[in-house]
């Protein structure tokens, strides 16, 4: 068995096997990544009471469209390079259309957002039956990844996320700090990965030579 094939799926020799294998990834990755989200969302924010925190030095937070006001209780994993925090993510993954703000509604660009995922989730799912249930590791990651900000996004209105990475005074973009990300974009990113190593991996047909 080589890495090629794990990733094309070859040694899921019967459709019937490969559907089974699909949904039951799908289920488990979608299952953890709310989970996860779920226990984030109870453990590194809490609602702001004075008499309960009193009035000392708190990192406080406010959401977009909240007045309520929030007690960041971020997790420092190392240091202030690998931090568990809470993020509400209203755009895409890594925030990657955070610029039609400008120009959106809150309530349109919420449409947007929804409207996107969803589309691109079920046209990768129908595409990947399409061809045979080909490239299932990648496919697989997609869909999964895709459903769990999906649900978020319908759920919550927003997209729940909480690892950060940050080599803080490095001056690098990506790193100081990287943008905040949860378990399905992590999935979706594994996924882009897949695809590119499988289009330089896959056998190449040799063009038939002339008579």
């Amino acid at each position: 068995m080589t890495f090629y094939s794990v990733l094309n799926g070859d040694f899921l020799a019967h459709r019937r096997r490969r559907i089974l294998v699909f949904f039951g990834v799908v289920a488990a990755l979608l299952a953890l990544d709310l989970g996860i989200k779920y226990w984030a969302e109870r453990r590194l924010v809490e609602r702001y009471r004075p008499e309960t925190h009193g009035t000392g030095s708190l990192m406080l937070r406010q959401f977009p469209g909240e007045k309520t006001l929030y007690v960041d209780r971020e997790i420092k994993v190392v240091g202030e390079y690998f931090t568990l925090t809470y993020v509400r993510n209203y755009n895409l993954g890594f925030s990657m259309l955070a610029f039609l703000e400008r120009w959106m509604s809150p309530a349109a660009l919420a449409i947007l957002m929804k409207s996107l995922q969803l589309s691109a989730t079920l046209l990768v799912a129908v595409y990947f039956f399409y061809t045979g249930l080909r490239w299932w590791v990648p496919f697989t990651l997609v869909v999964a990844g895709g459903l769990g900000n999906v649900v978020d996004r319908f759920t919550r209105g927003y997209v729940v996320d909480f690892v950060k990475w940050s080599i803080p005074g490095s001056g690098i973009p990506l790193l100081d700090p990287f943008p905040v990300w949860n378990l399905a974009d992590a999935c979706i990113t594994a996924a882009l990965v897949s695809f590119i190593l499988l289009f330089f991996l896959e056998p190449k047909q040799k063009a038939p030579k002339p008579d």
